[in-house]
């Protein structure tokens, strides 16, 4: 028993006791201290302040324990004053934990019991004072795997904190431990055989650092999938049939015919969800088996005397995991004493291992708390650690958050300063072993960190205590950046670490919500064989009454009602099939598959394709409401972009990237080579760096773009944004590239001098940190990135290899670096810039690329690299001195420095926020006077396009916009759209709201374009000036600051407008006697020992005013590829999104801007808690939603910051009216959100409407909640890892792809998976009716109408393909309708292809028919068959009629796409039942069957009468009669979207517009070549099986094992046109033939479309000829007409 367990220990252990002791628990102890009398003595003295700390501690504790501690406190005082002197010695540090045993409270102290969720922590009480740890009550094992079932965690107590000691090595720490030993369990892995601290809140080692993100363990999986698997009502149903055919007096099938096919079919849908969550476990076992360094002490060192010196040399003596032979590198001890003690010396492995310190690598998931870990630049951060010190100055790391957190930006990690000089040391480092660290507990707070460190001061000695924060902690899931390597100690691991406890640890089992109206229809038809069983058994029993005593083969022979009831409800119990599950099972399972073979989703650039970790819930797809997306890594790409620009009043577009794409692809010779220009230009990007060559990119871009090109910005004159360049500018935005080239050549104009000053201050005011690399090349490849093609051309015949040496011998002055020029080629030195901000890195690019090159900086001496006489010429050196800088923050919102230029002037340059700047600027009137004229105006054109948008929302509300619209009211260009109300029946939404989304496009279109000619002609009017004429302006106006200022604060708004994120930049001359006072005071600030950071803001202020405006700039954060448009056409198809983020606030805005989450007409509704009223908060949440309900806005966004959130989580009213108005609001935007907040947001809107299917998308670990949280989990494979997609349900590359996803695929799998559950109920009822029919010809006795076997083999073989094929292959619209035209995605939300009404129709259909073919059958063949009209015909014809009739209903009238498998299913099922018929002969001619005439009665009797074959005929006929009747009344009487586009997409024209509309989702497919093209050469070649294998595959894939002829036009990549090909990637058709009556065109999908030529026109003139002649009245226009003017509206759109 470990003596801290007993009552009343020994506070003073005798000397003579054992050394190294274990207890019963295995817990290593440490010997006991002697009691020597000068260490009693200041035992004594420290008691006493230890009590105290207890006393104060431990006030609300219970009355008993503060009686035992005052009885302790007066005994040792009592042993204090018997002492006969009393001498005050320094105190030693060295006791051991039973020292305090005795002070420790024996009961769990009522203060510290706090829940694992709070951020609470004590810093004042000594940490050594701690209280025992707790005898934890531990449930009944039961109670424990319950819990653990349903993923119940009992909260841990808390201690008020973990006390983990900074040491190398454990065993001599004077904390509990637990030391290897064999037998340990799996939890606590000991594979690396180093002791572990002890948990104080459970008394056992703290949790290993394996991950789970998977949903079943080998003890959960099988009861959580019985109760997933029996939630299905038809395998309860099933289940209760089989436990009653067991009774062997009721059941007429058997015992065993259910309940071993249901074990079949159940075991075989646990397998396949058991084999999704093993790849789950596959993959988390790939991240818990990653490596990591962990320092720990070996018993070899220097300092263990372990080595022989001889007069010459040093030897050491190295231990068998030694491998290093310091001879090499030091001569004596002393050089050694001197590396050891040198700064940075961790870094060094051989210095570490000299020391005695070995770096192991180790599996994550072996790391344990208290060990102390080395990472590298780059590296992923294992666990939560405290930051100990690293190679940058102060011991400063910086780390990336995004998969955390989503903000893009590094964070600075700095160590405490103490600790960072005592581990940066390799002599220190080993002697850290009085250092601890007292951590809170685990929690979910990812903002805040509260611990405190015991250090000993470093002068006297003393333990100080010292707090720690957030800045000090790097948590798992950051990555290591712009830092060479760092110690960290780890404090939290595994399951306990900050991102993992933000995590759902036991994931719910998704289910469909599908599967709910399925078990509503087994319900009913449940329901159903009662009634109908009941039925039976009172004719059964009425009959019986009647004929009892005069039929004698019943003569008194009485089953009994209960068996009676028994046998009809099993005989009707396959009325629900039981396979429905398990072939919904294969029918998904084919789904996935092709959904991964989708080509359009595929991504070239990281070789990435769709991938589905489950089938369960594919047809969820196709039913979303709400998106809730990540931001960083899942919107953006992760890249800042310095896109536009703003200087002496004209703007500028900085396209530099995509010229430089664009030649490297017009240079490209095939294939190949395109699929390595995108591989490179999509290739991981390292954050916190950016490496540019040392010519600036332009130089290479004027070559190759020579004067030739035309003046406008070519990057915008493209297919893609032509249509957007119309409605958005008067003139396009011309490029940078023009720019440069004009201040080359014009450098004394006003404006050339004026965008010097611009581009010198963004290449001057920054942080950044330039590190030149030089390039190795080796022909024509190089190891480093090459940026375009000529550049690699040009270092290749430079034939530059090595690394030059640099002579620091050079003339001062300009000149200084002339000789470093001439040793360093432009091409053969890139710079790799270094910053915390990427908007940093992207300015200092920029000024790069335009020639003002960011060279060296050397303490305050900044180099830049100009071309002041253009690029072909000798490049131009000059230094400029950094006098100071006054650091950007988040309260400043600016940064400012000041630079000396080489002429001897001061200037600071200051950069911002533009409202920070403007109000900074020295005329401020001026300024106020300008933005409010803006405002006005912007103001107007937004209320405008608010109008426009409400009217178009009423008039769609009221009724169908397409019968207000007139032909010429979609070609005009008003803003006013005239409408005329029609009738309801003149509605047709999905062809209304695409019309009506295009004409409000260009409305407003117009509306911007009208607003800003008209600031335009004002000012033309007012200074005489217009673009017209010159696109840059007169020197007069170039230094006309009202001019400059109005032009820019026009540009502020249009570059906002666009969501790029604008800064302002300003300047100021300062003499040298107002910077020396500033300076002064400013040093002071900064060395201030309170209030630094206030002082150090109020000092830099001080001379942040005056300034003058020197431009604008605009940092794109680079969306990814179609991202606008995708959101764009998601909301079209009426998904609401919610943005998830953890950035801040204004980046947020700014991206739901670029990406059009808000438009520029939007209501932008902030809530924020800075007032701490929340009354206010929810009043105005209250008048949002009052405001939405009345239609009195036109689209609304609700912006809430995670601080907001929090509160109004604590308060459930506030939580409750938020939630409505989001759902209510076209988007909502949440901020600085945690992991918990984004799966709350999504567990709250899935609760509110619990038919609506949410969907989550994100690709970092900071989203994993919130995807386990949605009903639908999706993973982008990005660039923050694959934690997310490894835990999601579905996976794709970009975000884009998500279009195709559910727009085709989702909906796809809805109507299939609908279809197939209605056609397998409706056959069933079709099948089974006719049996109950047949009863009453049997006195309902029970006796079948089909043979037993036939019966049995009807689900299995004769009717399982058609559903299967239904299942499968069905489309009802092509892909490139469904992507261009959204709208018609609402056919899965509003649950339109499967709900109870419509399963009632497929009920009527069913019954209809049944009843109609049997009474048919009865009077046609039963009583006027020529030869035999016994049993076994009757149930043959009716048999066949029915096969062929069920088959052609799935496999025809049903499947809108009839394919050669649907054809073949429907060959295979009949003709397969009619050689069944004739196998039945054959097994029947060798036994005789008492009821069914089988043997030769098809072949030799009633096969031969014509009446069998011709009531064959005539019943198939009358049953798809009544279907066709039936199909006809919905066509006339329901029409639906699908109907109608039906009908549209087969006409030519309409399909060349929606083809047009859906190429970006579909190029891939369209212009890449066809797998069968690339390996039709080769398939000879391939093995026999593996050519089989491929041919069936391409044929499932399309239908043919051989390229299609539209496959076969599809155009090769950056080859030459040919007029019979389809150029690449653009979205154009071709003319292939043309006569005076008609022309062939190919389409972009390579389909060829023949049309008459002038045929849109005649029919126009035709049907207005008709309509002016015979003129109807309103009331009288048919349905048809109506839909006929709409497809020709369609046409000429």
């Amino acid at each position: 028993m470990d003596s801290r367990n007993n009552m009343s220990p020994d506070p003073f252990p005798s000397a003579d006791e054992d050394n190294d002791t274990y207890n019963s628990n295995n817990v290593f102890q440490q010997p006991p201290a002697k009691p020597v009398k000068t260490r009693k003595r200041g035992f004594s003295l420290r008691t006493q302040l230890f009590n105290k700390n207890i006393t104060q501690a431990a006030t609300d504790s219970h009355q008993a324990d503060q009686q035992q501690l005052q009885q302790q406190q007066s005994q040792l005082q009592q042993n204090q004053q018997s002492q006969d002197d009393i001498e005050l010695l320094p105190v030693d540090n060295s006791y051991t934990p039973d020292d305090l045993e005795v002070f420790r409270p024996t009961n769990a102290t009522p203060g510290y019991e706090l829940a694992s969720e709070e951020s609470i922590i004590d810093l004042d009480r000594d940490p050594l004072v701690r209280k025992k740890p707790a005898n934890v009550h531990r449930p009944h094992i039961v109670i424990r795997y319950i819990h653990n079932l349903f993923g119940i965690e009992d909260p841990v107590p808390s201690v008020g904190g973990r006390q983990i000691p900074i040491t190398l090595d454990l065993n001599h720490c004077d904390l509990p431990i637990q030391q290897p030993h064999h037998g340990s369990s799996r939890k606590h892995n000991h594979r690396d055989n180093q002791p572990m601290l002890l948990d104080e809140r459970t008394n056992a080692p703290y949790c290993n650092n394996m991950i789970t993100s998977s949903k079943y363990t080998l003890i959960s999986f099988l009861p959580r999938q019985l109760i997933a698997q029996f939630s299905k009502l038809a395998n309860c149903y099933f289940l209760c049939v089989s436990i009653l055919q067991l009774i062997p007096s009721w059941s007429t099938t058997g015992t065993s015919t259910t309940i071993i096919p249901l074990s079949i079919f159940i075991s075989i849908s646990m397998a396949r969800e058991g084999y999704d969550d093993f790849r789950r476990h596959r993959l988390d076992k790939t991240e818990n088996n990653r490596l990591t360094k962990v320092l720990h002490q070996s018993n070899n060192s220097l300092h263990s005397n372990q080595y022989m010196k001889s007069a010459t040399s040093m030897s050491f003596l190295r231990g068998s995991g030694q491998s290093f032979d310091y001879n090499d590198n030091y001569d004596d001890e002393s050089e050694l004493e001197g590396a050891l003690n040198e700064e940075n010396s961790f870094a060094n492995e051989t210095l570490l291992a000299a020391n005695g310190v070995q770096v192991q690598k180790t599996r994550w998931k072996n790391l344990k708390v208290g060990q102390i870990i080395k990472m590298d630049c780059d590296d992923w951060v294992p666990a939560d650690v405290v930051l100990l010190t690293s190679t940058n100055e102060m011991g400063e790391a910086f780390v990336e958050t995004m998969a955390l957190d989503g903000e893009t930006n590094l964070k600075s990690k700095v160590p405490n300063n103490d600790l960072h000089k005592l581990a940066n040391k390799v002599k220190s480092l080993s002697d850290m072993s009085s250092t601890t660290i007292l951590s809170e507990d685990p929690n979910l707070d990812l903002y805040n960190f509260e611990g405190s460190l015991d250090l000993p001061d470093l002068d006297t000695h003393e333990l100080k205590k010292y707090p720690l924060g957030p800045d000090n902690v790097i948590y798992r899931g950051s990555i290591i950046r712009n830092t060479g390597c760092c110690l960290g100690l780890v404090i939290f691991t595994g399951e306990e670490t900050k991102i993992r406890m933000n995590a759902i640890k036991n994931p719910r089992i998704k289910a469909p919500k599908l599967q709910r109206s399925i078990n509503m229809i087994v319900a009913f038809m449940v329901v159903l064989v009662l009634c109908l069983s009941c039925f039976s058994m009172m004719g059964e029993r009425i009959y019986y009454n009647r004929i009892r005593d005069t039929h004698w083969y019943i003569y008194q022979q009485d089953a009994g009602v209960a068996a009676t009831v028994m046998g009809f409800i099993i005989m009707f119990n396959t009325m629900i099939p039981l396979s429905l599950y398990v072939t919904m099972e294969i029918i998904k399972v084919m789904q996935m598959v092709l959904m991964q073979w989708d080509i359009d989703m595929y991504h070239q650039p990281s070789n990435t394709p769709a991938e589905a970790r489950t089938a369960t819930i594919l047809e969820e797809l196709g039913q979303v409401s709400y998106i809730f997306s990540d931001k960083t890594g899942t919107l953006t790409d992760n890249v800042m972009v310095f896109r536009k620009f703003s200087v002496g009043g004209t703007p500028w577009i900085h396209d530099i990237d995509l010229i430089n794409k664009e030649a490297e692809m017009m240079s490209l010779d095939g294939p190949e080579d395109v699929k390595s220009v995108l591989s490179r230009g999509s290739g991981p990007i390292r954050a916190g760096s950016v490496r540019v060559t040392g010519r600036p990119s332009l130089a290479l871009s004027v070559r190759k773009t020579n004067l030739t090109r035309p003046s406008m910005n070519p990057s915008l004159v493209t297919a893609k944004t032509a249509k957007e360049m119309e409605y958005s500018d008067v003139r396009p935005l011309k490029s940078s590239l023009e720019l440069i080239r004009y201040i080359q050549t014009n450098p004394n104009t006003a404006f050339s001098k004026k965008v010097k000053f611009f581009l010198l201050s963004i290449a001057l005011c920054h942080t950044c940190i330039p590190r030149k690399v030089e390039t190795k090349l080796t022909g024509s490849s190089s190891t480093d990135t090459i940026t375009s093609i000529e550049q690699a051309g040009e270092i290749a015949n430079a034939n530059v290899s090595g690394i030059t040496d640099k002579s620091s011998n050079t003339p001062p002055g300009a000149s200084a670096h002339a000789e470093d020029a001439e040793g360093d080629d432009d091409e053969s030195v890139e710079i790799d810039y270094q910053a915390a901000s990427p908007d940093e890195l992207a300015l200092v690019q920029a000024a790069s690329d335009m020639g003002f090159v960011f060279w060296d900086k050397k303490l305050k001496k900044l180099t830049l690299k100009l071309y002041p006489n253009g690029f072909d010429e000798e490049p131009e050196f000059e230094d400029y001195e950094l006098l100071e800088v006054v650091d950007f923050t988040s309260s400043r919102k600016r940064m400012s420095c000041v630079v000396r230029f080489p002429d001897g002037k001061i200037v600071m340059l200051c950069k911002g926020a533009d409202n920070v700047i403007l109000e900074r600027l020295r005329d401020i009137h001026m300024v106020n006077k300008k933005q409010n004229e803006l405002t006005r105006n912007v103001s107007q054109r937004k209320k405008t396009e608010a109008e426009l948008i409400l009217q178009k929302t009423h008039d769609e509300s009221g009724a169908s916009i397409i019968g207000r619209l007139s032909s010429s009211s979609l070609k005009r260009n008003s803003t006013q759209m005239n409408r005329t109300p029609t009738n309801g029946s003149d509605s047709f939404p999905v062809i209304d709201t695409v019309l009506s989304n295009e004409q409000a496009d260009q409305d407003i279109g117009e509306i911007v374009k009208k607003s800003r000619k008209s600031m335009q002609l004002q000012q033309k009017d007012k200074y005489n000036f217009t673009e017209e004429h010159s696109y840059i302006p007169p020197d007069q106006l170039v230094l006309n600051d009202e001019f400059v200022l109005e032009r820019t604060l026009q540009h502020i708004e249009e570059f906002s407008s666009d969501g790029l994120r604008t800064l302002l930049y300003s300047y100021r001359y300062l003499d040298e006697k107002t910077y020396q006072a500033w300076a002064e005071t400013y040093a002071k600030a900064k060395t201030a020992i309170h209030n630094r950071a206030d002082k150090i803001q109020e000092a830099g202020c001080m001379l942040e005013n005056n300034f003058e405006l020197l431009g604008c700039t605009a940092i794109e954060d680079k969306l990814q590829e179609g991202v606008p448009e995708a959101i764009e056409k998601l909301r079209r198809a009426g998904i609401r999104m919610w943005m998830l983020t953890g950035d801040k606030r204004e980046t947020a805005i700014n991206i739901g801007y670029s990406c059009k989450l808000i438009r520029d007409y939007s209501t932008v509704v902030i809530l924020s808690n800075e007032s701490g009223d929340m009354s206010d908060l929810g009043s105005k949440m209250s008048a949002a939603e009052l405001e939405i309900d009345a239609g009195n806005v036109a689209h609304i966004v609700i912006v809430v910051d995670g601080s907001t959130l929090g509160e109004i989580e604590k308060d459930i009213t506030l939580m409750t009216l938020f939630i409505s108005l989001g759902v209510k609001a076209n988007s909502v935007i949440v901020c600085r959100a945690s992991p918990s907040q984004k799966a709350t947001m999504v567990e709250k809107v899935r609760q509110l409407d619990k038919s609506k299917v949410t969907l989550a998308i994100g690709d970092g670990a900071n989203d994993i909640a919130m995807i386990q949280s949605a009903d639908v989990g999706v993973g982008i494979t990005g660039k923050e890892g694959l934690q997310a997609a490894r835990t999601s349900d579905y996976s794709i590359a970009q975000f884009r792809f998500l279009l195709k996803l559910l727009l085709v695929h989702g909906r796809y799998n809805y109507i299939r998976t609908s279809k197939f559950v209605l056609c397998t109920f409706y056959k069933e009822l079709f099948f089974y009716l006719t049996q109950l029919l047949y009863q009453r010809y049997t006195l309902f006795t029970g006796s079948s109408l089909y043979e037993s076997w036939s019966l049995s083999m009807f689900n299995t073989l004769f009717t399982s393909l058609p559903v299967l094929c239904v299942g499968m292959f069905d489309k009802d619209l092509r892909p490139s309708t469904l992507c261009a035209v959204p709208e018609l995605y609402s056919l899965g939300r509003n649950y339109e292809s499967f709900n109870l009404k419509l399963f009632l129709m497929w009920v009527l259909l069913a019954a209809t028919q049944a009843t109609s073919l049997a009474f048919c059958l009865w009077f046609t063949f039963g009583f006027n068959a020529l030869i035999d009209n016994t049993t076994y015909p009757l149930g043959v014809v009716l048999f066949t009629v029915l096969i062929i009739i069920i088959n052609c209903k799935c496999n025809i009238i049903e499947m809108h796409c009839i394919s050669k498998l649907s054809i073949i299913a429907w060959l295979v099922s009949v003709l397969g039942w009619l050689a069944w018929c004739v196998l039945l002969n054959f097994l029947y001619k060798s036994r005789d069957n008492i009821i069914f005439y089988v043997a030769d009665g098809l072949t030799q009797h009633f096969g031969t009468d014509g009446t069998f074959w011709a009531t064959v005929l005539v019943l198939v006929i009358v049953g798809l009669s009544i279907d066709l009747v039936f199909q006809a009344a919905k066509v006339i009487a329901f029409p639906n979207d699908s109907m109608i586009f039906q009908r549209l997409e087969k006409k030519p024209a309409i399909r060349r517009k929606l083809e047009m509309n859906a190429f970006e989702e579909m190029k891939q497919g369209w212009t890449w070549l066809h797998e069968s093209q690339l390996v039709e050469q080769d398939i000879e070649s391939y093995p026999k099986f593996k050519r089989r294998f491929y041919n069936f595959r391409s044929f499932l894939k399309k239908g043919s094992m051989h390229p299609t002829k539209a496959t076969q036009n599809r155009k090769r990549k950056a080859t030459i046109v040919s007029p019979t090909e389809l150029p690449p990637d653009f979205p154009s058709t071709v003319k292939l033939s043309s006569t005076d009556r008609y022309q062939e065109e190919m389409l972009p999908s390579g389909k060829i479309i023949r049309q008459r030529l002038g045929s849109d026109e005649n029919s126009h003139h035709t049907s207005g000829s008709k309509s002016r002649l015979f003129k109807k009245k309103k009331d009288d226009e048919n349905i048809e007409d109506i839909l006929e003017r709409r497809m020709e509206d369609l046409e000429r759109e």
